[in-house]
């Protein structure tokens, strides 16, 4: 009687534990629909804040009507036209010119990211010497605005064109013949700059940690405690630290993309600025990281979202 007791309670308490799983799921799935809802809203505002004015008045009839406009054009996208003389579907046209962005941003992020922990590693390893040097001229650097960037390539290309007759790479997009290792670069490098500064931070200050001091005192030899606990620890902080490196790269694009005559997606909301198509390009770039981001808070323990105690 007692063994079955023990199951039947087993049983119960498994039950229990599914059922406030399946609870868990349901409050963060409900959370997430409510806050993406929210941030639509606010968007499709944003949207519509032009009409607000009217001179030095505020018009805020026209602009509840915009908001409806808006809305009721959401729930039939697929009757969405864009340009002023001849009117044009809005999809698929706004994939090409999304495509080419986001072609853009990932490749710029993986190669930042690649090379900013390779020259990380170079300057903690190899340079440790001269690393306040490196430091002081990576501060220098970060400091220069990012079109100065731009021009600087863009002038080096003509003259090397000028020189050899040959261009080596685009300088700006015209019909068929599109820049985009130029725009990988000029995006790349702020980002690089800005991620391996922040990485050589993080990895003195883990090296002051008291679980450092501890390893070496276990025997452990200071190029394994570098790769595996304090290049671990710094990726938690990396992970952290990512959503201001993609808004710095997201707000770069709209001067990298006019510098380069480029049709990505800012150029096509810019030049065909209507509040529907305004609110479709926003939320095309905006909910991929927002999901992205989220997702990652549940299945990353809280300790890599900088949320539990050292």
């Amino acid at each position: 009687t007692n063994g079955i007791d023990i199951i039947i309670i087993k049983d119960i308490s498994n039950i229990r534990e599914r059922e406030a799983g399946f609870i868990v799921i349901l409050k963060k799935t409900a959370g997430l629909i409510l806050e993406l809802l929210i941030s639509i809203f606010v968007i499709i505002c944003v949207s519509a804040l032009p009409t607000l004015f009217r001179g030095i008045s505020f018009n805020f009839k026209e602009f509840l009507m915009t908001i409806k406009n808006v809305f009721l054009s959401l729930l039939h996208p697929q009757d969405i036209t864009y340009g002023w003389t001849v009117e044009k579907s809005l999809f698929p046209q706004i994939f090409l010119h999304y495509k080419e962005t986001i072609l853009l941003i990932m490749t710029s992020i993986l190669i930042s990211t690649i090379l900013s922990f390779l020259f990380t590693y170079l300057i903690l390893l190899v340079f440790q010497k001269v690393k306040r040097k490196i430091m002081w001229f990576l501060t220098i650097i970060e400091s220069l605005p990012d079109i100065f960037y731009i021009i600087v390539f863009q002038f080096l290309m003509i003259v090397i064109y000028k020189q050899t007759d040959r261009l080596l790479f685009n300088v700006a997009s015209a019909g068929e013949d599109r820049a985009f290792f130029l725009p990988i670069l000029c995006l790349s490098l702020p980002l690089i700059l800005l991620l391996t500064k922040f990485l050589i931070q993080q990895f003195e200050r883990e090296g002051e940690k008291l679980y450092v001091e501890y390893a070496v005192s276990k025997g452990m030899t200071p190029l394994y405690i570098f790769n595996v606990h304090i290049w671990k620890n710094v990726l938690f902080s990396l992970y952290h630290y990512s959503k201001t490196a993609i808004w710095f790269v997201i707000s770069n694009l709209i001067i990298l993309e006019f510098m380069f005559n480029m049709t990505g997606i800012i150029y096509f909301v810019l030049r065909n600025s209507t509040p529907e198509i305004f609110v479709i390009g926003i939320l095309m770039i905006y909910l991929p990281i927002f999901l992205f981001y989220r997702i990652c808070e549940w299945l990353l323990p809280a300790i890599i979202r900088g949320e539990a105690i050292d």
